[in-house]
């Protein structure tokens, strides 16, 4: 007994503990989405704030959503602080009354100055830029079901990047 309690912190100590975060494409994000949209931060709640939407890219247009803040961890956690003002590209799913983003901080991108401060494709695009292409492949792929991916569709989107790098330039 006496040789339990070292023994429990010499296996505690000694063992690596390892998560990762499973990062998707922006392109699967985007077939994944309920609903694409650019807005406002209008209201910040402990944890989520409403949205004023200024454009739908993909879904049901609405006006005002409120978006479930992603619970961060030490992998994935939010690059700035919700605030009232900050504009938004967001990739959503509906959960009961609210949505939620998906895939943590990967469906979620902040824009300034019209920019979308995020590297896609080897480029910062302007939200127009990006509202485009993720429009277009949107409208040419889709999941099977939520959560499988047809078979091929990985290979599709890698034959049509060239397209939406060409659309991005």
């Amino acid at each position: 007994m006496k040789y339990l309690l070292p023994l429990i912190i010499i296996l505690t100590l000694s063992t690596n503990i390892y998560a990762k975060k499973n990062i998707y494409p922006i392109e699967v994000v985007a077939c994944m989405a309920d609903i694409i949209v650019v807005g406002e931060i209008t209201n910040v709640y402990s944890d989520s704030y409403d949205l004023k939407i200024r454009r739908t890219i993909k879904g049901q247009e609405k006006t005002i959503i409120t978006v479930q803040m992603f619970q961060e961890w030490t992998y994935d956690t939010r690059k700035r602080k919700a605030e009232k003002g900050q504009e938004l590209f967001l990739f959503l799913v509906k959960n009961k009354d609210k949505y939620e983003i998906i895939n943590g901080s990967t469906g979620e991108m902040f824009i300034e100055k019209n920019k979308v401060l995020r590297v896609v494709n080897d480029k910062q695009p302007t939200v127009d830029e990006l509202a485009m292409a993720i429009n277009i492949f949107t409208r040419s792929y889709k999941l099977k079901e939520k959560g499988i991916i047809e078979k091929g569709f990985f290979l599709l989107i890698k034959l049509s990047l060239s397209k939406l790098k060409l659309t991005l330039k």
